[in-house]
């Protein structure tokens, strides 16, 4: 037994989805060997040494297979990384061995809904306010980045002349208001929505009187 395993990669690199539950295959890792029979090629084990978060995965011995069997979270892994250092190991007598690196990306994952600052907003506006008059502003936050962490806001059932800015979560009149609202407190559910969760506020918004009558004498004519 002469020679040491040889790994195809001098590193090994791949990524999984964090949060994903079961047995999920991560990559291969493969080794040869020049020796002959067991201490050879064919008589090459793998193992994972231990490290960070090393017991999360588990390799077949005989193929080389990397399987992450428990789920790994993007927010607690340190850079996102897990790096793992896989062992070939010969059969031979002695045996000898080689170790390379397996560079594990943890990748975002939705596992949390966007949350709002506060379940319930109050605000006023007077009826006269033009459209375009910012009445009150709504705030969600999510944990996770990129695709996962986009938040849109929308209104159900909107209101007559009381829209949302879809990107920055600004309500705004959006039509002169005593032009269309019945009723002097408008209540609002708000939502925001990532891709795949949502939550939900309320807003109430009390409409103030704008003076948009002139005052008037009646009659319009008096004698002594």
């Amino acid at each position: 037994n002469n020679n040491n395993p040889t790994f195809g990669l001098s590193i090994y690199s791949a990524s999984i989805r964090g949060s994903l539950s079961g047995q999920i295959a991560v990559t291969r890792v493969t080794a040869t060997d020049p020796d002959q029979g067991l201490s050879g090629t064919t008589g090459i084990h793998f193992s994972i040494l231990s490290g960070r978060s090393s017991a999360k995965f588990t390799v077949d011995a005989a193929t080389g297979w990397v399987f992450a069997i428990a789920p790994l979270d993007y927010r607690l892994e340190s850079g996102h990384l897990v790096p793992l250092r896989i062992q070939a190991t010969d059969s031979g007598s002695p045996a000898r061995s080689t170790v390379v690196f397996l560079l594990v990306t943890i990748l975002d994952a939705y596992d949390d809904a966007p949350v709002f600052g506060s379940r319930f907003y109050t605000a006023q506006i007077a009826e006269t306010a033009a459209a375009g008059t910012p009445i009150v502003q709504v705030n969600a936050i999510d944990i996770h980045s990129g695709y996962w962490g986009t938040i849109t806001y929308g209104i159900v059932s909107p209101a007559l002349c009381i829209g949302v800015d879809a990107l920055t979560g600004m309500i705004s009149v959006t039509c002169p208001l005593y032009t269309q609202l019945q009723h002097k407190i408008v209540t609002l559910y708000v939502t925001a929505t990532d891709n795949g969760g949502r939550d939900v506020a309320m807003v109430n918004i009390t409409i103030t009187d704008g003076f948009t009558h002139v005052p008037f004498f009646q009659p319009d004519q008096y004698s002594p």
